[in-house]
C-alpha cells in the first residue's frame, strides 16, 4: 500500500519544478507529459502572474483547501478528504501564462479519480473567475 502521511518534499531541487508522480494511481501532474497515465493539462492564464495567483487562492479558499506554503510562483495546498481523515496535496507552479499542477493523495495506491476530478474543478472555477 502506498503510504505517505507527510506532505510532499515540495519542488524538485534539480529542476525547481514539481515532483513527478509516484507509480500509484493516486496522482496527476501537468509537468510530465511523458507520464501519460498521470498527465493532466496545465491551467492557462492571460492575467499577470500575481493576479492569477490571487484568483487561484480564491478558488482554493472556496474549496476549503488550506495553503501550507507559498512563494511568488508556487502554492502548496492541502485538502482533507473522506470525513477529514485523509489528506491530499495539491501544488501549483505559475510560469509564463501556465499554471502547472500536481495533485496527489498521501495514502493508498488508488484515489478512484479524485485528484483528476479535483484539478478539473479547480480549472473550471478558475476559468469562471477570469472571464
Amino acid at each position: 500500500m502506498g503510504f505517505n502521511k507527510n506532505p510532499p518534499a515540495g519542488r524538485d531541487k534539480t529542476t525547481n519544478g514539481l515532483q513527478p508522480c509516484p507509480p500509484f494511481d493516486n496522482c496527476v501532474c501537468s509537468q510530465f507529459p511523458e507520464q501519460k497515465k498521470y498527465f493532466i493539462e496545465p491551467i492557462f492564464f492571460k492575467n499577470s502572474p500575481g493576479e492569477a495567483k490571487g484568483l487561484l487562492k480564491k478558488v482554493l479558499s472556496g474549496h476549503g483547501a488550506r495553503i501550507l506554503m507559498e512563494s511568488d510562483d508556487y502554492i502548496h495546498a492541502e485538502y482533507k478528504v473522506a470525513l477529514g481523515i485523509f489528506k491530499d496535496d495539491v501544488e501549483f507552479l505559475l510560469k509564463n501564462g501556465v499554471i502547472h499542477v500536481r495533485s496527489a493523495s498521501r495514502l493508498g495506491r488508488s484515489d478512484l479519480g479524485v485528484n483528476r476530478r479535483r484539478v478539473e474543478k479547480i480549472r473550471c472555477d478558475f476559468a469562471a473567475l477570469i472571464r
